[in-house]
């Protein structure tokens, strides 16, 4: 079963995306911040990341530079603001509109995991 990390600051998000994602048995983890997500992130096996850039208490391209440390998982930006996001400084990271739905998201996660 692969694992699932949602990094979002959104109690109703983070939970919504949480949810589907089970529904789909995935195995699901969530944080709150950054903090949280490279504690989880160490302490669990991760296999892909949605995160929301807006959730992260430090800057966004230093979390993700810790992700490249550690790993090379799949990274979805999942943001309301997609268009403000230049992401191609690391590799097998997208970028997705919270406005594009929930099933997109997860045709997406069930893509890159299976590349």
């Amino acid at each position: 079963m692969d694992t699932v990390l949602v990094v979002d600051d959104d109690d109703g998000m983070r939970l919504f995306v949480s949810d589907e994602f089970s529904h789909l048995d995935y195995n699901v983890i969530t944080a709150v911040n950054s903090e949280e997500a490279l504690i989880c992130f160490a302490e669990e096996d991760v296999d892909i990341v949605v995160m929301d850039l807006h959730a992260l208490k430090t800057d966004s391209l230093e979390i993700l530079g810790k992700i490249r440390e550690i790993s090379h998982v799949p990274i979805i930006i999942y943001t309301a603001n997609p268009d403000d996001i230049a992401m191609n400084v690391y590799d097998n990271i997208k970028i997705l509109s919270k406005f594009s739905g929930i099933t997109e998201l997860t045709d997406l996660v069930q893509n890159m995991l299976n590349v």
